[in-house]
């Protein structure tokens, strides 16, 4: 028919536009890239509607030209086109016509043959003058405006404007010019087609499963010829042509280049098209091409490399399960051995561990304490660079005054000048050098002007340089609080210690006794030895004496005189000697109390510095995690205007997966929508209960939608059919409280069996819920987690930063699989 005409042109034209920008894109690609274009070719429908919509020799235009005719027949009317349109692109004469006169098209979806039969009545779509005289004079202003109005060019209706008649002239009842039909589509599909070419368009292609709207019936052909008329087969097969995969170098080099190169030398590959190449030769691929920027490749050649890559994902694990047996089998039979071993021994093994474990610690407080000093030799030297900029601002400032007040001299001797010269000029006329002394002045100026300027950027800097000398000098009295505190805590730290010490050393403490018992005797034993040793040396010394006494005693009186002014003597000499010991023992144990005290003092400084080393990296790491948390909370927050949930779903599932389930699961922006198989039950607990009743226990299909709108509060909106006529439920986002899937073994019995199976558990109800396909599945149950979960994160973060510090709030771990 004629209106079967009008809409299949229409979907022609709206095919063209869609060929037209995707493919246009593809090209502009292909161009981009530097590859051949000759390797996209798609059937181009253009010809079938310049064979339609052109002038004068067109299907409309013959059929306007055909239409003024008032003996004009339909089988003249197809006489006219078949003689005009035979050569043309997409016509068909159809010369075996049943009842009726008729031709065919050729069209993108394939060949339709239209009956001439009421061609011409339709478009002259005439009526009776009687009938439009009575709708003129009606009494509804609305159906005279329609009546008396202009026809315009696509078909609308422009009222006239009321206006006075004078007294006497007869009401206008002559009938309305209107275009044809046919006109009046042309005209409105361009300004359809104008309106378009303006925007960026998106298209939606709907799919009926089956003609009589009945869920679980899904015809294979009526789907695959849906698919055909609209495009997206032939989509799909340039696709496939072309190159569906395209990585960019670094992405490609980055996760394939173990096939290529040694696993020792991978850090060293760098990411150049020429060891993407050399990818592709070792993985023997055919049919890419090499572009600017990235590689194209075929759809199949992603499943090609990812299957090179399974071997060394193979030999990873090996490599791993290999090492981590040797590392346990190690530390079995270390315990084995010990286990072996004597208590004495075992103490002595610990004793060892014990110090070695204090020998590493030792070794990371130097290199702590090293790094320290770095930093506050660093700190030493940003702080005297500060001063440095500082006295240089400072030298430049007065400098620039100084500058200033020479150009000032120098202008006012100027403006001086030039008075006098405006003077003279006013005496002789002489405007001319009047002018030019002006302009000098007005230069000297803006000389002037700018170095004003110039010293108030230096001010400027200076005032900059002197405040970062301020925060350093905070920074250092910060440190040195810091540093006290770290005393402080060394003290503690050392109390610890020595109650761990204490705590250690009543384990050994029989073995301690018997050994200080045995070296108490010893030292006794010793002492008695040492008291008889210095008796007998008394002893001795006693019989010398007497001996020398006799000796004296037969000497001459003179000597014995002598004698005792020496004996005198050496006692004296004796008596100093031991006081010279005793000075030098007293001056030893003074030098042991100061080496002593200064050991305690580094070991002060040295733990000091690792507190704070400690207490630094902990602040940064609060603050990374911090940063990562509100990163990780910005990126799932729903809320935020820029929130996309198509990338979300894509870094949480496999690669593909929501490409696969686009057909059952639309995924937009801030929406999912598909359909699902429910069955609600209001107690979850009961329903999972082996005795429960499966009889309550029904499937119902519905249309289900995730709405994640920025303005609202994210919502589960149940519909009948995706035409979203008819809402039966909606449920907030707030009230989820998990969605998961069910072991077989605690299934209910109306479950048991059911593939695909999930569960959305509410506050007040919960739904059992069956997907079309694991994908779906999948796609459904991540979605509601991540949004759900971001919530709960958010809400939970919101009320900690009311109570506690950003210092002490732990870190928020959000799980990014379901």
């Amino acid at each position: 028919s004629f209106e079967q005409l009008c809409i299949n042109v229409a979907h022609e034209q709206l095919q063209y536009f869609f060929n037209r920008h995707t493919f246009s894109l593809e090209l502009a690609e292909y161009a981009e890239e530097g590859i051949d274009t000759a390797l996209v070719s798609y059937k181009d429908n253009e010809p079938v509607l310049r064979m339609v919509m052109d002038k004068p020799i067109g299907l409309f235009a013959l059929l306007d030209e055909e239409s003024g005719f008032p003996q004009a027949t339909p089988a003249s009317l197809v006489e006219k086109l078949t003689a005009n349109l035979t050569d043309k692109s997409g016509f068909r004469a159809v010369k075996l016509a049943k009842d009726h006169p008729s031709f065919a098209i050729e069209h993108f979806a394939g060949l339709v043959e239209y009956s001439t039969a009421t061609f011409l009545e339709k478009n002259r779509d005439n009526l009776a003058p009687n009938i439009v005289d009575l709708m003129q004079e009606s009494k509804l202003g609305l159906v005279r405006d329609v009546f008396l109005g202009e026809v315009l060019g696509t078909g609308q209706i422009r009222p006239k404007l009321n206006k006075p008649q004078s007294a006497g002239q007869p009401t206008s009842k002559v009938n309305r010019v209107a275009p044809m039909l046919s006109v009046q589509f042309r005209n409105s599909l361009s300004v359809l087609v104008e309106r378009m070419n303006k925007c960026y368009p998106h298209f939606v292609r709907c799919i009926k499963p089956n003609l009589f709207q009945r869920a679980n019936d899904f015809q294979d052909s009526m789907v695959t010829t849906q698919l055909r008329y609209t495009g997206v087969l032939e989509v799909t097969r340039i696709r496939q042509e072309g190159f569906a995969w395209r990585p960019a170098f670094r992405e490609f080099v980055q996760r394939y280049k173990i096939i290529a190169f040694p696993v020792l030398g991978l850090d060293a590959v760098e990411n150049t098209p020429e060891n993407a190449l050399k990818i592709i030769e070792a993985a023997k691929l055919d049919r890419y091409a090499v572009g600017k920027t990235k590689l194209f490749l075929k759809f199949y050649h992603q499943h090609q490399m990812e299957k090179r890559l399974e071997r060394f994902y193979q030999d990873i694990v090996r490599s791993q399960s290999a090492v981590r047996r040797k590392a346990a089998h190690k530390v079995f039979a270390e315990l084995q051995r010990r286990a072996k071993l004597e208590a004495s021994e075992r103490a002595a093994l610990d004793q060892k561990d014990a110090e070695a474990r204090q020998r590493k610690q030792e070794e990371k407080r130097r290199a702590e304490r090293e790094e320290r000093d770095r930093r506050m030799a660093e700190l030493a030297r940003a702080a005297e660079r500060a001063a440095e900029e500082k006295r240089l601002a400072d030298a430049r400032a007065q400098e620039v005054d100084a500058l200033h007040r020479n150009k000032a001299a120098e202008l006012e001797a100027a403006r001086l000048a030039a008075e006098e010269a405006a003077e003279e000029a006013r005496r002789l006329e002489e405007r001319k050098e009047a002018e030019m002394a002006t302009e000098q002045a007005d230069n000297i100026l803006k000389e002037v002007q700018e170095l004003q300027q110039e010293r108030r950027a230096i001010l400027e800097a200076a005032e900059i340089a002197r405040q970062a000398a301020r925060e350093h000098e905070q920074a250092m009295e910060q440190l040195a609080k810091d540093v006290e505190e770290a005393r402080k805590a060394k003290t503690e730290a050392e109390e610890e210690t020595a109650r761990i010490h204490r705590d250690r050393a009543k384990s050994y403490k029989d073995r301690s006794r018997k050994a200080a018992e045995a070296a108490l005797a010893a030292q006794q034993k010793a002492e008695e030895e040492a008291r008889l040793a210095e008796e007998a040396r008394l002893a001795q010394e006693e019989l010398d004496a007497k001996l020398r006494a006799a000796e004296a005693a037969r000497m001459e009186e003179e000597s014995q005189a002598q004698q005792a002014k020496e004996e005198e003597f050496r006692a004296a000499l004796a008596k100093r000697e031991a006081e010279a010991r005793k000075l030098r023992e007293e001056a030893e144990q003074q030098a042991k109390r100061a080496a002593e005290a200064l050991a305690a003092r580094e070991a002060a400084e040295k733990l000091a510095k690792q507190k704070e080393t400690e207490r630094l990296e902990e602040m940064k790491r609060i603050a990374d995690e911090r940063a990562q948390e509100e990163q990780e909370l910005a990126r799932l927050d729903w809320k935020r205007p820029e929130f996309d949930l198509i990338p979300l779903l894509e870094s949480m599932l496999k690669p593909g997966t929501l490409e696969a389930v686009n057909k059952e699961v639309a995924v937009e922006p801030r929406s999912a929508k598909g359909y699902l198989l429910l069955m609600k039950t209001h107690n979850i607990a009961r329903t999972f209960l082996p005795s429960s009743s499966s009889s309550a226990l029904a499937w119902k299909r519905r249309f289900v939608v995730l709405d994640l709108t920025a303005t609202g509060t994210g919502s589960i909106l149940v519909y009948d059919n995706d035409k979203l006529s008819n809402l039966k439920e909606t449920y907030s986002l707030d009230s989820v409280v998990r969605v998961y899937s069910p072991q077989p073994r605690l299934r209910p019995e109306a479950t048991r069996g059911v593939a695909r199976l999930f569960v959305i558990e509410l506050t007040q109800r919960s739904f059992f819920v069956q997907g079309l396909t694991d994908e779906s599945m999948n796609v459904w149950i991540t979605a509601i987690n991540a949004v759900t979960q971001a919530s709960r994160s958010i809400r939970r973060n919101s009320r900690a930063s009311m109570f506690f510090d950003s210092g002490s709030i732990a870190s928020l771990r959000l799980s990014s699989r379901s």
